[in-house]
Order: C-alpha cells, then structure tokens, then sequence
C-alpha cells in the first residue's frame, strides 16, 4: 500500500530505538501528495529521520530489435508513431513520472501502462508487448547482457556506477529528469535524539562495509548515510519539484 501499512506500524511503535524502518520516498514525498488530507500519518510530525541510506536511478529500455540505439534516435522514431507505450512499476511512480515528463517537454504521444513490478513490464518489452519501459538496473542488467532488451538512457543527476557506460538523459539533451529517488531509515517521533544519532552512526557504518557498498553500488544505489538535518533539509529542497511532477502528471490512485 504504498508503504503506508508500515509506516502505520512504525508510529504505533514505542520511540526507544528498537523500532525503526528502511523505506522508499515514496513515505515522506508521493504518498503526502496523492493521498493529501486522507493519508493516515503525517510525517513531519509522526516521523524522525535517521538517514538517508541511498539514491538510486532508473533506466529507459527498448527492445533488442527496436530500431533505435540511443535517447535521440528513439525520440525520433517516437515522433513519427500515433502512439508508444511505457512501463513502469505503479502509478506516480519515477518511471511514471519520468514518460509523463518526456511526454510534456518532448511532445511525444506515450501512453502509460503500469504493472505490479518493473520485471513483468522489461519481460513485456522483450517480448513486443510493450514498446519501452522505465526499470532498475538489477532487473536490466541481465538481459542487457543476454542481448533480450536495450538501454537507453538513465534518469538521475549523473552515471550510475553500476552501469557507467550509459549516459544519462541530461547528457543525451533531455533536462528534467534527473531527480534522484531515495531511500531512507525512520524512527517513530519522539525518539530521544542519543538514539536517533546512534542509529545513524550504526547504518552509515553499514553502509560503509564495502561488500555491503559493492552490492548496493550492483543495484543501482549510490550509499549516502547523511545526518538527519541532512535528510530533512533534502527532502525540503525536491519536495516541490516532485509536487509539481505529481501533480501535472494527472497521477491518482486507482
């Protein structure tokens, strides 16, 4: 649900520092958009943040046999077809939001197609069912290698490490889509701050392992491990960007 059901159970939680949650953005930023008055928790006042733990990006895939191999030649064929479809892994998810964006600033005809995860929608593509499609690098990257799909571009403000061969929309000539999604660790409010900087040291020393780094790094996740002034300040900061995103995008929960 969105994350909501834990959440619910995390701020039902006493704050003593043996409860906490690793949880997407989607807590702190989508869901406070698309739910607005009707969302169960409030997480200004209901959450304490402990840390940002990653920042991860998504990429745009296309057939194997498509005839296309970069951002500008599948903008070019795009434009000569009455319509494209795109998946992504939910509605106002970032590979939702990401096509909606392309559609505005590009003027192309994409029609979204959300699915229950981003492995059925890359399995759709492989298949000619779906034209293109927004995933993670953990489920491309095997089928890249296999020859079954194509990269194209990566959303985010630079190169993921796990793929560095592939150029980001801003480097293709697309702006606009290199917001980077995150994840992060939250406490129930009211958590004495000795606990909150202990957990943060505790995770920002995981993090920190290098086979935990490496695995991350595998999976598209660039490790962070900030302070919590760190985190909020953040999250402030895009939390209009994503707003605007969320709301012209005509994203509702179905």
């Amino acid at each position: 649900a969105n994350t909501i059901v834990g959440t619910q159970a995390l701020i039902r939680s006493a704050p003593d520092g043996y409860t906490f949650m690793v949880t997407t953005m989607s807590t702190a930023v989508n869901n406070p958009i698309l739910y607005s008055k009707s969302l169960a928790y409030n997480p200004e006042k209901d959450l304490a943040p402990i840390t940002q733990l990653s920042y991860g990006t998504v990429l745009l895939v296309g057939s194997a046999s498509a005839p296309y191999k970069d951002l500008r030649e599948f903008i070019d064929w795009a434009k000569g077809k009455d319509r494209v479809t795109y998946g992504s892994w939910g509605i106002a998810s970032w590979g939702h939001l990401a096509g909606q964006i392309l559609k505005r600033d590009l003027g192309l005809n994409l029609e979204h197609v959300p699915y229950k995860g981003d492995v059925p929608a890359v399995t759709d593509v492989q298949n000619g069912a779906l034209d293109t499609t927004f995933t993670s690098p953990t489920s491309a990257k095997p089928r890249i290698a296999a020859g079954a799909i194509r990269p194209i571009a990566m959303t985010g403000p630079q190169r993921s490490a796990s793929m560095p061969d592939l150029a980001t929309f801003t480097e293709q000539g697309v702006p606009n889509v290199d917001l980077a999604i995150w994840v992060g660790a939250y406490a129930p409010a009211g958590t004495p701050r000795p606990i909150i900087d202990r957990l943060q040291r505790e995770l920002k020393a995981v993090i920190n392992q290098p086979e935990v780094m490496e695995k991350m790094v595998t999976q598209g996740q660039t490790p962070v491990g900030n302070t919590p002034e760190q985190f909020i300040a953040n999250v402030r900061a895009d939390f209009p960007k994503w707003e605007t995103l969320i709301k012209t995008s005509g994203a509702k929960i179905e």
